[in-house]
């Protein structure tokens, strides 16, 4: 145990200890040019030089040679696919240095199942180098990956820049557990996960299980189940996160929120979440537990939230500073809720909660309004109104339309304020089956997704049936003959799972039997009946 602890502990600060390996490095590294790469066994090979520069120059999956040899479920003694750039327990580094470039392509059905290992990811550490260090422009899709400490779909450990690039998927670990990278102290910037993420133990994100760099333009949703410190988007945050948002569900202990469970220290600016959020203590629709000198601001939540105490619709408990923010999801708790803030012990200003929704009445800090009054435009910008100290950086507009100038922009008396730049459209998804088996992720009935969002499909088949395929608005689903796959929401779908119950042989030999004895009985009473008649003489 002491020696996890130490682990843990050095990882926070293994970009620091690596960068004293640098001018050893450079001895080992080889000097050369793109080199393109079109297979797992080139995929594989860059291992080999951690320093080069890479063009993925085509998708690769299961169909891609070097897949059965590198990174199917049968191979390195089921451990699957080896992660580029390795961190070892032992406190050495061989991590990634140079650049990559997936030119919009797509790196599928990656497989890695290493529960004991620490930095799991496609790449496992990756680490700036003059101008290395970059991973851009991929999407790691469909991936099933398993770790213990820093696990991600794209990147277990990043201290180097991860830009343009997106996972779905499931990913899984122990802790610093997150969709797209598990532990990041360096950037990662207009990128996204619709990855369902487990954590066993703490900071788990839909995004970034711990970050403690910078995170912009980005957004994550789908499922997220921790325990201490889950998040929508971040687990922990120490560092910054802005122009972000995050949606779907987030489930934890302690600390748990739609867009960040525990900010420490760190900032949270210009994002949103419209997450449901469930937990214990420290629960909120924006942030769990918002702690020590940390700043949330221009920023607001719009799910539902359920939790035990310490429950709010944007915070969950608050000892630090919030200001120029709003909640307008409804909440429910046991002690110490509120339907802004649930416990506050700092400074919560110009901040407000829809009183109506959130079926709250009190909060501990912020002021209630109701519907109408948190769509009207001078509710952020009349000084008079009651909790206003400043007036919003905010302007109306018309639907469909932002004004960037602006922090906010709001449709007056008909919406919500809205971040500039960002008029949330979301969608709805409607899914039913027939019989033979049932929608198990996400689900059967109606849910509501953010545009763009990639939403993954699962289904359940009963003994003797199968699935046949998905039927409706089936444009935007990844494979309509796979019962495992996702739909990318552009619009309001309705969708059907089609299962097949088989033709039940044994029944209808049954039935066929019966048939033909019972004809055979007609047949021989009307034969007997005609022979009594001409021996009748008839």
């Amino acid at each position: 145990m002491k020696e996890k602890k130490k682990l843990v502990c050095s990882l926070i600060s293994f970009v620091m200890i690596f960068s004293l390996t640098l001018p050893l490095l450079s001895s080992v590294v080889e000097a050369s040019s793109v080199t393109e790469i079109r297979d797992w066994h080139e995929l594989h090979a860059i291992r080999d030089n951690l320093g080069g520069h890479y063009l993925l120059m085509n998708d690769l999956d299961t169909t891609t040679a070097g897949y059965q040899e590198l990174l199917s479920p049968t191979v390195n003694r089921s451990n699957g696919w080896e992660p580029i750039g390795i961190y070892e327990q032992g406190g050495s580094f061989d991590p990634f240095v140079g650049i990559f470039d997936g030119q919009g392509y797509e790196i599928r059905d990656l497989f890695i199942h290493r529960p004991d290992e620490v930095g799991v990811g496609l790449f496992g550490a990756v680490v700036a180098w003059a101008e290395g260090g970059v991973i851009d422009n991929v999407g790691v899709v469909n991936a099933n990956v398993t770790g213990e400490i820093g696990v991600g779909g794209l990147v277990g450990l990043n201290g180097g820049t991860v830009s343009n690039s997106y996972c779905t998927g499931n990913v899984t670990g122990e802790s610093r557990v997150g969709g797209l990278v598990g532990l990041n102290t360096g950037n990662v910037s207009d990128s996204s996960s619709s990855v369902s993420v487990t954590g066993y133990s703490l900071l788990v994100g839909g995004l970034i299980g711990y970050n403690t760099g910078n995170v912009s333009n980005s957004y994550s949703g789908n499922r997220v189940t921790g325990g201490m410190g889950a998040g929508g988007l971040v687990g922990l945050n120490e560092g910054m996160v802005s122009n972000s948002h995050s949606s779907g569900n987030v489930t934890g202990d302690e600390y748990v929120g739609g867009l960040a469970g525990h900010n420490w220290d760190g900032i949270v600016s210009n994002c949103y979440s419209s997450s449901n959020v469930t937990g214990d203590s420290r629960v909120g629709g924006l942030v769990g537990y918002n702690d020590h000198y940390a700043t949330v601001d221009t920023s607001y939540a719009s799910g539902s939230v359920t939790g035990n105490g310490s429950v709010g619709g944007l915070v969950g408990y608050n000892r630090a500073t919030v200001g120029s923010c709003y909640s307008s999801g409804s909440v429910a708790g046991n002690s110490s809720v509120g339907g802004l803030v649930g416990d506050n012990d700092d400074i919560v200003t110009n901040s407000f909660w829809d009183s109506e929704v959130s079926g709250m009445e009190t909060s501990d800090g912020g002021v209630g309004k109701t519907t109408a009054e948190m769509m009207y435009i001078d509710t952020f910008t009349d000084t008079r109104t009651e909790g206003l100290e400043d007036p919003w950086d905010i302007t109306a507009v018309v639907h469909g339309e932002t004004n960037d100038t602006y922090a906010w922009n709001i449709v007056d008396g008909e919406s919500y304020p809205f971040l500039s730049g960002k008029q949330p459209s979301e969608y709805n998804l409607t899914i039913s089956s027939t019989a033979g088996g049932n929608v198990t992720e996400p689900g059967e009935g109606t849910f509501t997704y953010d545009e763009g969002m990639v939403v993954d499909m699962r289904v359940a088949v009963e003994e003797s049936s199968r699935f046949v395929n998905w039927s409706g608005d089936v444009d935007t689903i990844a494979d309509v003959n796979a019962a495992a796959t996702n739909i990318t929401m552009e619009g309001n779908y309705t969708i059907t799972a089609n299962f097949e119950r088989p033709v039940n042989r044994t029944l209808i030999g049954g039935i066929v039997a019966v048939v033909v004895v019972a004809g055979s009985v007609v047949l021989f009473m009307l034969r007997r009946k005609r022979r009594v008649a001409e021996t009748k003489g008839l």
